[in-house]
């Protein structure tokens, strides 16, 4: 899964997070899944419900940061899980992401203390906005849209300030 991601005002120090509750965001996805597939044909919802629940699973890590280039620009890193992160130029690079589900063209960028992912594929647009919140803890808002749903997919997720490695 692709993530978007903030960390408050732009530094080169990484916001690093860890998932609060895991269980309740596992509901939270399943719930999410569940009144979007619900919506289906029956012989259509145990394909769609595996395809979103792969494309929505949970990650207990979230590292997020902003920083500056040689040339003085803006650049947003976001990183899940052990995944690779994805860096971009804020809001004016598109990037290229290749993953298990296929590529997807990646556009970031920041709104005040909120990051802003946008990731485009065939199958439809995954939007994602990481608050952080003045106590540290961050809320992952996550959309996908796509025409071979009935509805949107929304939930969120909730982050805290991870410790600081060992």
């Amino acid at each position: 899964m692709l993530l978007v991601a903030s960390a408050g005002p732009a530094h080169a120090t990484p916001g690093r997070y860890e998932l609060i509750d895991e269980a309740a965001a596992v509901a939270a996805v399943d719930v999410a899944i569940a009144a979007v597939t619900a919506d289906l044909a029956f012989f259509m919802r145990p394909l769609a419900d595996h395809t979103l629940h792969e494309a929505n699973r949970v990650f207990s890590r979230l590292e997020v940061f902003s920083d500056v280039d040689g040339a003085g620009r803006a650049r947003i890193h976001v990183q899940v899980g052990d995944n690779p992160a994805v860096v971009t130029l804020a809001g004016v690079e598109t990037l290229a992401v290749v993953d298990k589900q296929g590529t997807a063209h990646v556009v970031q960028w920041r709104e005040g203390s909120t990051t802003v992912q946008v990731a485009r594929r065939q199958e439809g647009t995954r939007t994602i906005r990481c608050v952080v919140g003045d106590d540290g803890r961050v809320d992952l808002d996550v959309q996908f849209t796509s025409p071979q749903l009935p509805k949107s997919l929304r939930y969120r997720l909730r982050y805290r300030t991870a410790p600081p490695p060992p």
